[in-house]
């Protein structure tokens, strides 16, 4: 769409959407693009929609000066193609001989996280756990292999590299949940989306929309920001779980995939594009 002048372009905003995302759209779309078009340009220019990624977004461009009418965010979408693989298996594959709950902490590092509490927290669990950090660290304080000279836990294992996209299912697969560990103020986090796409419970620190997820869908536990007494007591109430409760989560994260599904998106996507 070049002519849009006074539309954020659909092929600036492609560029961020996943390929396959872009293909399923560009499939729904190819028949009416003409129709698309004529209407666009028939358009107010005082009437603006906004289609952006996140929320911060919307202030961008609200500074640009643009009067945008309505704005919309549509979510991100979950792959649900992968077939579950087997704990045994998935924790062999990433090099862990070991029996027990493991906790995954996934993803590089950036200044939302908090990966110390992670280590505080361990001090106050009765009983064994494992943690596993995986993905590229770059930060010294916050660095988990800095951090654990300090702490020096035999049960913490970290895979500082970048984690190759189908060596993912693996460490969702071999682990029992998910940490999310966000600083106050910090909202965001695509493991959230992940943990949907491999029905792996998450434990979220409540950061305003990561802990309202959580808690709205009923797919885990969360603790306040920050706090390793309280991140210590939302794993150990998760570890307590009976059968039914855990039986719950699951079938929240199943129905949460389901209704972020590639499909249910891409037509949101394709609704706002009309």
């Amino acid at each position: 769409f070049p002519n849009f002048n006074y539309f954020f372009r659909l092929e600036d905003f492609s560029r961020r959407m996943p390929l396959n995302l872009i293909r399923f759209i560009k499939r729904k779309l190819e028949n009416n693009l003409a129709e698309i078009a004529k209407r666009r340009l028939e358009i107010n220019a005082k009437k603006l929609v906004g289609i952006c990624i996140t929320p911060q977004e919307i202030m961008i461009y609200k500074k640009t000066g643009l009067n945008i009418d309505s704005v919309h965010i549509p979510p991100t979408f979950v792959d649900t193609s992968h077939n579950k693989i087997d704990k045994k298996i998935a924790r062999q594959k990433i090099s862990l001989d070991i029996e027990g709950p493991l906790f995954l902490v996934f993803g590089t590092d950036h200044e939302g996280k908090n990966n110390k509490i992670i280590f505080e927290a361990i001090k106050h669990i009765k009983g064994t756990i494992y943690v596993i950090f995986a993905g590229k660290m770059s930060s010294k304080y916050n660095n988990p292999e800095y951090l654990n000279k300090i702490y020096g836990y035999k049960n913490v294992f970290i895979h500082n590299q970048y984690i190759k996209e189908e060596d993912i299912p693996y460490y969702f697969s071999a682990s029992d949940a998910i940490i999310i560990s966000q600083i106050k103020g910090f909202h965001h986090s695509g493991n959230i989306f992940l943990s949907l796409q491999f029905q792996v419970p998450i434990i979220a620190s409540r950061s305003e929309y990561i802990g309202d997820f959580v808690e709205k869908n009923g797919i885990g536990v969360t603790f306040e920001p920050e706090n390793s007494y309280d991140l210590a007591r939302a794993i150990s109430e998760f570890l307590n779980f009976n059968e039914n409760e855990l039986k719950y989560i699951y079938t929240n994260l199943k129905k949460c995939a389901e209704e972020f599904s590639i499909n249910s998106i891409g037509n949101m996507y394709i609704k706002l594009f009309n």
